[in-house]
């Protein structure tokens, strides 16, 4: 068993016996943490004062030694903890002795602390996987899994996301985000087929509303956790959720996605500073120095736009796009054909009567959603295509008459 003596290796006139410590300190330093790892030094702190028998931090601060710091460590070695986990956790006591202005002598702790061990392996995903991915996802969320794979930011950045983030209008598009570790912004640019699906996902958002949020709240964003599990029963469906060497760990996690971005970027011909640059990564000495424009990192990124598209297929696969292109647009036509009817009857009606049964601001939506959708796929198409497409809509022969309102909600929910 390993004893230290009482007090070994901290600073004499740092040991005032009876004085109360001023965690204010501590405190400040939690403040500049992320939410992440505050909470994991909280949860370190909490284990550290019931192992010693500490009734609050202010006695830990007073009483704890390296002989306490032993205990801690023993304890999570008897509750099979990883190395990494109690490299973490021994981080956390270290940093608030050192804030308490008791900081724990250094040799000591390097005696009792493992070495660090890798644990698990994370596999790049390829391009079809994600394509795979993206499909197998329900419908909501397949703008999140598309858009971690086209953009490699970690989960937690794309969950922060708010609509007023995105700008669509540029070239290329592109997202503002708040780089998790560093809270400083960066932009990073989005392929044409993502920013097509944003586009629609978030076209009844407000402003400050979550890109990726919870059922019927779009200021409340969706939990990683959550996320996660969903992640690994799309894999499980796919037959590629799979343990990797350790046994401890899955071959491909969300990170795999981020891992994918930088392997893209890197074998797409980017260069080093700028794939560093779009994924957030800390640049050392040329953080200071180091001032790339934004027309810069585009023409950069510009190498790799293709390779992130889901929506580029080989030959066989494009005529079926092209023919899936083809029969969707002569359905929406149709669907806005029938709507716009439906708007022209309920607006006379109202000049008429001063009122009408058709729900015009419904109509409008739906409308709006429509006409979006068939100028996505228009762009799909050559033009002759699409005014063939137009001319048979607007010739094919179609009771436009006012249905019920069950068959409104169809239509409604076909547009959808």
């Amino acid at each position: 068993m390993i004893r230290m003596k009482r007090g070994a290796g901290m600073v004499p006139e740092q040991k005032r016996n009876g004085e109360s410590k001023n965690l204010s300190l501590w405190q400040a330093y939690l403040l500049n943490l992320d939410d992440d790892t505050r909470e994991v030094y909280m949860r370190a702190l909490r284990m550290f004062c019931r192992v010693n028998g500490f009734r609050s931090l202010e006695e830990a601060a007073e009483k704890g030694d390296e002989q306490a710091f032993v205990n801690f460590i023993r304890a999570l070695r008897d509750r099979n903890r990883s190395p990494n986990t109690i490299r973490l956790y021994a981080v956390a006591v270290r940093r608030f002795f050192e804030a308490v202005k008791r900081p724990l002598g250094p040799m000591e702790i390097k005696l009792v602390i493992p070495k660090r061990r890798v644990v698990r392996e994370t596999n790049a995903i390829d391009r079809e996987l994600a394509r795979d991915i993206v499909l197998a996802a329900p419908p909501r969320k397949r703008a999140l899994f598309h858009l971690l794979w086209a953009t490699g930011l970690r989960t937690s950045e794309a969950l922060s996301l708010r609509k007023k983030d995105v700008d669509l209008e540029s070239d290329p598009p592109r997202i503002r985000v708040i780089t998790k570790k560093t809270e400083r912004p960066r932009v990073v640019f989005l392929p044409r087929d993502v920013a097509l699906r944003l586009r629609n996902h978030i076209a009844d958002l407000n402003d400050d509303d979550y890109l990726f949020h919870v059922e019927d709240n779009p200021r409340r964003p969706l939990n990683s956790d959550k996320v996660a599990e969903l992640f690994r029963r799309i894999l499980f469906k796919l037959d590629k959720l799979k343990r990797d060497s350790s046994g401890r760990g899955y071959t491909y996690s969300l990170h795999s996605f981020r891992r994918a971005y930088e392997t893209t970027l890197a074998t797409s011909g980017v260069h080093p500073m700028v794939i560093k640059v779009m994924l957030g990564h800390s640049q050392g000495v040329e953080d200071s120095y180091l001032r790339l424009s934004v027309n810069d990192l585009a023409a950069e990124w510009r190498k790799a736009e293709q390779n992130l598209r889901l929506d580029v297929r080989s030959a066989v696969d494009e005529a079926i796009a092209r023919q899936l292109a083809r029969s969707q647009l002569i359905t929406l036509k149709l669907i806005e054909n029938q709507l716009l009817h439906l708007l022209i009857i309920g607006e006379s009606e109202r000049r008429e009567t001063g009122s009408t049964k058709i729900k015009l601001d419904e109509v409008k939506r739906h409308l709006e959603q429509v006409q979006r959708q068939i100028q996505e796929l228009e762009k799909l198409l050559p033009r002759s295509e699409v005014l063939k497409i137009n001319r048979r809509a607007d010739d094919m022969d179609v009771d436009w008459g006012v249905g019920s309102e069950d068959d409104d909600e169809d239509l409604y929910r076909f547009a959808d």
